[in-house]
């Protein structure tokens, strides 16, 4: 079983659709408003209405400013409420992540730190050298393409003058490479980031962008 997606990601979504399998190679769709946990359930609410048998598969997208996260989910029950569809499944786990590139990124030199709060309620802390960034996220080599399970992260760094701190989520591990001793890439994405912060990261690889071409024309 994968991860759970990370609660942040339920709350900053712009659009959910849910797919469902109605037939050999054919999927049929619907959009949700609204996303509530109870229980360790899902409960989407939307205006349409889509027949699904109980305990079967789901996919639901959700769509993001860091992209589109993938999730999986099982089927458990349809109720209507005030004119208004209550799908109900289990808590979704993270699957594939789509990033659509809304900002630049770069191979900025930084270490982050990471916060892992594993599935024992521990903290578990490390640090590595990014392998690229961007205000929408983060990536760094690996020996390995396993990373702990877990309930959050908090990933740390320093950029220049400026100190950022907020959640993240893990997205991939991808092998990239066999020459060498760190094969894999892992990738992250944030969930809560501020604006500002945004801002900060965006900036500092704008900077360094311009300074890697400033560099070549030398």
């Amino acid at each position: 079983m994968g991860n759970e997606v990370d609660k942040d990601v339920l709350t900053l979504f712009k659009t959910i659709k849910i797919y469902y399998t109605v037939g050999v190679g054919e999927l049929q769709n619907i959009t949700a408003s609204d996303v509530e946990i109870v229980n360790n359930r899902a409960i989407f609410t939307s205006d349409e209405i889509l027949e699904m048998v109980p305990n079967t598969s789901v996919i639901i997208q959700f769509y993001t400013n860091n992209g589109i996260y993938i999730t999986n989910a099982m089927f458990i029950k349809l109720m209507q409420e005030d004119n208004k569809y209550k799908y109900i499944t289990t808590y979704p786990t993270q699957g594939a992540h789509s990033q659509r590139r809304m900002f630049y990124r770069t191979d900025l030199p930084c270490d982050i730190t990471l916060a892992v709060n594993t599935l024992y309620d521990d903290i578990v802390y490390y640090t590595r050298s990014a392998h690229n960034i961007s205000a929408g996220g983060f990536s760094f080599m690996s020996t390995t393409n396993r990373f702990p399970k877990h309930k959050s992260i908090n990933a740390s760094f320093v950029l220049g003058d400026d100190k950022i701190s907020c959640k993240a989520i893990f997205i991939h591990a991808t092998q990239i490479n066999t020459t060498t001793d760190y094969p894999y890439m892992i990738g992250f994405s944030f969930t809560n980031i501020t604006k500002t912060n945004a801002d900060i990261i965006s900036k500092h690889c704008f900077l360094h962008q311009i300074e890697q071409r400033k560099n070549k024309t030398m």
